[in-house]
């Protein structure tokens, strides 16, 4: 019998919807013991109770802590992680950007709270538990599974506000499923960057692209102090011309600016060459970055920068990306 250690942060499988006022608050003890799959010996502990939203770069650190020395326990074969869906995709890929790959790591969590009609909660952990006891999952990087579909981490975004299949992988779709007792997997994504593990993240701004848009909230972010920038793009990677002089102002200032499509899906090139088109950023210095949505590039910049300062190193680490499928 596979031994899974279980651990738990909160979020919407931890609550349940208030009878009176329909509100969906956070609740002590553990109701979710109920739910178990006793295929698996199961292991509980609680790391902090808190709503996703409320999370910090410390509480991840202090998660990532908390995996890292269950991983280094040799009667531990897996880990699976309770988590509320609005951060949920962040703080996978912090912990896969965090992990050498090895035993399964598995997030999961809950659209529904415990006690409202057709909860989704019970099914998904027990699918979880089952994909980190499969011996498939090993050597897949961190793994995130919702209604029967396991995705990797750098894939998978939510993209329904309350849909159950909410959890969804645009470009490349699930990497497995969870049939009968296992998972079973169709492809794995390449290995992932280790890099060590931050004490303290580096602040990281997004500033995300919309029609005629100025310069002022990249100016006042430099006044802040920032050490890096992510842009959510229009289409392959195009941004409005009135943008580009605090763009030339952030790395005048040597911040590493990256550059994200806001499209969700495809890739950013350096295409047209007008004034706040892909080609002129490219030339300009900005990092292109592929398969990322603008949090997880921010968690990556951040990481990277709480290691080095070195923009070579930091541009061959995006554009260098090896997050396609094998």
């Amino acid at each position: 019998m596979k031994r899974i250690k279980m651990l738990t942060t909160g979020g919407t499988i931890a609550m349940q919807s208030n009878p009176e006022t329909g509100v969906v608050e956070p609740i002590e003890g553990h109701h979710m013991t109920s739910w178990l799959d006793h295929s698996s010996s199961i292991d509980m502990e609680d790391v902090f109770n808190k709503p996703s939203p409320h999370l910090t770069f410390a509480d991840l650190h202090l998660l990532l802590g908390k995996v890292k020395a269950n991983l280094d326990d040799p009667q531990i074969d897996g880990i699976v992680i309770t988590h509320g869906t609005d951060t949920l995709e962040e703080t996978a890929y912090y912990l896969d950007l965090h992990l050498s790959v090895g035993k399964p790591v598995v997030l999961t969590g809950a659209m529904r709270s415990s006690n409202q009609i057709g909860s989704d909660g019970p099914t998904n952990l027990v699918n979880a538990i089952r994909t980190a006891a499969s011996p498939g999952a090993a050597g897949k990087g961190v793994l995130v599974v919702f209604q029967d579909e396991v995705h990797a981490a750098r894939y998978v975004t939510k993209t329904h506000t309350s849909s159950l299949s909410s959890f969804k992988s645009p470009e490349f779709g699930p990497i497995g499923y969870v049939e009968k007792l296992q998972a079973v997997f169709h492809y794995k994504p390449r290995p992932q960057e280790d890099y060590p593990a931050p004490a303290e993240m580096k602040s990281v701004y997004i500033v995300k692209t919309a029609i005629d848009m100025d310069s002022a909230m990249i100016d006042f972010l430099i006044t802040r102090g920032i050490c890096g920038l992510v842009i959510e793009a229009f289409g392959q990677g195009n941004v409005p011309p009135t943008l580009m002089p605090g763009i030339k102002r952030a790395i005048g200032a040597n911040i590493p600016v990256v550059l994200v499509s806001r499209c969700g899906s495809g890739r950013v090139q350096d295409t047209y060459g007008y004034e706040g088109g892909g080609h002129s950023l490219k030339e300009l210095g900005v990092m292109f970055c592929n398969h990322l949505n603008g949090p997880k590039a921010r968690i990556k910049l951040a990481s990277l920068l709480a290691v080095t300062t070195d923009q070579a190193a930091i541009r061959d680490a995006f554009e260098a990306e090896a997050s396609m499928p094998e």
